[in-house]
């Protein structure tokens, strides 16, 4: 019962590692690492591993960690914060190492530390729902793990009685400062936008209900995954914001009113592409999508004005259906308002307009004309500088001053009403890192776009036009440079565990009979058992050969040798894993009694002197001359 005690006692103090590692793994996206890692960690847990952990190990471990967190880089999700991704992938290496072979070595102590250590090197501000989960459970097992060890919960412990009591005030202290936070947040986030339109207001790229624009901001790149593509496609619609006040880009109440079902869009069958989406964050009731999609499987889904999609997911795996040239349904939509530009800005980007635009009298080829215009003169940034003594706009098109997507897509489609052309600004993703092990794409926040939707009256229809700088963006936030063969399977097999979670999180009773059936699992069941039992013969007949062929002395092992082969001069030969009671059987069927004791004699002292220490004598070796 003691033996059994400790042995619980260093399986609780292992768990906090295993959430660390786990943590690590989903806000990183690192579990070509942290799998294989954790699962050594398990099989050696039950095994009385006790070694010391001398400084020259730890430097050894800390070496080998350092080397592996080098080769398996974080690059799927580089921390947000001042550290570069190789230097964390350096740190968490030696973090993991060190974490489980203090774990394995019974060094329970500085194994928390370094789990403390290595979940807060990969906590995130951008971290999804399942990390916070995940992050609780650490919690929660450290708490477990550190009361174990102190002994609250031995038998005659009187701690047993306190620690309810100081888990009850954590939770409520912890709740309480969640909930003030939260208020906080709000007042603090009313107050900083109100200053944006006048200063400089730092954010972090994504999608939200409104747009504004300052003579002064910035923004920062985040790489949190939202969602993944089964292939890749071109924009993905989220908002539609048709109202402009010269500082600000909304949607109308006359557009957020108007609900269609998904039955009203248009069906091109010839054309028709399925995409599956799988949500990986909560998109609050959004659900981006290609221009023309008419059918989403897994949501209960409804089109908002502008054919933007929105509705409740039911499962994390959505089934998009819709036009494979990405092209929105005709319509007959209510144009006054697309036409709206403040009095400040017409008088001004009017007349910069007709120069740009002179000699061009179709909306197509004025919308082309300008989208080439801002694609060929200027260069996007993450940080914008339009102080003057003219609106940010107007200082943007005359003096060509770099910018980010939602100041080229506001101008062009201020321009383009200047011109009596109805344009609208619409955000969403623009989705640009395949894996091309896989050729699934992820879907991040620093893949949100903004872009214009100018009405074409030949078509009826509002048709896409995207005057971002394309290769200057790709430049600056990094989706132009092709993935790693190691990055690449990194990313593959990380989403493929997520599907795999995301799909058992869903149907549990599915995916587990989608698993027995799978041919996949029954090859790995049977080739488990093939060398589950081959292992066990051959260590049969190795146990067998040392218990037969290994002698105390050489002369030991000579007599036996000629007993050998005096078997053999008799036609009895010797198999691999026969025993001597099995030879001695063989010997009283095929021959006379005199033999048979003379072979009985020779094994009785044969042992005797093999495992009783008897000496050798010369009348053993006459006993083998059978």
């Amino acid at each position: 019962m003691k033996g059994e005690f400790r042995f619980t006692g260093h399986l609780i103090a292992v768990l906090p590692v295993l959430a660390a590692m786990i943590f690590h793994a989903i806000t990183m996206q690192r579990w070509l690492l942290v799998l294989p890692l954790g699962c050594v960690l398990l099989i050696l847990t039950p095994s009385r591993v006790n070694s010391v952990a001398t400084l020259g190990r730890s430097v050894a471990v800390g070496i080998i960690g350092l080397i592996v967190g080098m080769t398996l880089p974080v690059t799927d999700v580089p921390p947000v914060g001042p550290m570069p991704a190789f230097l964390m992938s350096a740190i968490t290496g030696i973090l993991l190492g060190l974490a489980s072979f203090f774990a394995i070595s019974r060094h329970t102590v500085p194994a928390w530390i370094c789990s403390w250590l290595l979940v807060a090197m990969s906590a995130s501000s951008e971290a999804s729902s399942i990390a916070n989960a995940c992050l609780v459970v650490f919690l929660a097992l450290a708490l477990i793990a550190a009361a174990f060890h102190a002994g609250v919960f031995a038998t005659e412990s009187r701690s047993r009685i306190v620690f309810p009591h100081f888990v009850v005030m954590v939770g409520v202290a912890t709740f309480g400062f969640a909930l003030v936070a939260k208020r906080l947040d709000g007042v603090i986030q009313n107050a900083v936008e109100g200053y944006f339109v006048e200063g400089t207001l730092p954010k972090v790229t994504g999608v939200g209900n409104e747009i504004l624009l300052g003579s002064r901001s910035s923004i920062a790149v985040s790489r949190q995954p939202l969602f993944e593509l089964s292939e890749p496609t071109g924009h993905l619609r989220v908002n539609v914001m048709d109202r402009f006040d010269g500082h600000r880009w909304t949607t109308s109440q006359e557009v957020q009113v108007i609900r269609r079902s998904l039955s009203e869009a248009t069906k091109q069958l010839d054309r028709a592409r399925d995409i599956e989406l799988v949500l990986l964050d909560d998109l609050t009731g959004r659900l981006p999508s290609p221009a023309g999609t008419w059918d989403v499987r897994g949501a209960e889904a409804y089109f908002e004005g502008g054919w933007v999609l929105r509705g409740k997911p039911l499962t994390a795996t959505l089934r998009l259906t819709g036009d494979r040239s990405e092209q929105l349904p005709a319509e007959t939509p209510s144009l006054p308002g697309l036409l709206d530009v403040p009095d400040e800005l017409r008088s001004k980007l009017e007349s910069i307009t007709d120069e740009l635009l002179s000699g061009k009298t179709l909306p197509r080829d004025k919308a082309e004309s300008l989208q080439r215009f801002f694609q060929q003169n200027f260069e996007y940034s993450l940080e914008t500088n339009l102080m003057g003594p003219e609106h940010p706009l107007v200082q943007l098109v005359r003096e060509r001053r770099p910018a980010y997507c939602v100041y080229f897509a506001s101008a062009m489609a201020v321009m383009l009403r200047t011109q009596g052309i109805p344009a609208r600004v619409v955000s969403g993703y623009l989705p640009d890192e395949t894996n091309p092990l896989t050729g699934r794409v992820t879907v991040r926040q620093r893949d949100s776009h903004a872009w214009v939707e100018a009405w074409m009256a030949d078509e009826q229809r509002f048709v896409a036009f995207d005057p971002t700088p394309g290769r200057s963006r790709e430049q600056i936030l990094g989706t132009s440079r092709s993935a790693g063969y190691v990055s690449a399977l990194t990313g593959a097999v990380g989403s493929w565990t997520r599907r795999q979670w995301l799909g058992y999180r869903d149907d549990p009773a599915g995916s587990l009979l989608a698993l027995l059936l799978s041919p996949i699992t029954w090859t790995f069941v049977v080739c488990s058992l093939v060398l589950i039992t081959r292992s066990r013969r051959l260590s049969r007949k190795r146990s067998s050969h040392t218990a037969n062929h290994v002698a105390v002395s050489p002369e030991l092992k000579r007599a036996y040798d000629r007993y050998l082969r005096s078997l053999r001069t008799l036609g009895i030969t010797p198999r691999p894993a026969e025993t001597d009671e099995e030879l001695l059987e063989r010997v009283s069927a095929s021959h006379d009694a005199v033999r048979l004791a003379k072979a009985r004699e020779f094994i009785s002292r044969y042992r005797r002197c093999r495992y009783r220490g008897d000496g050798f004598d010369e009348q053993l070796t006459e006993l083998a001359r059978l």
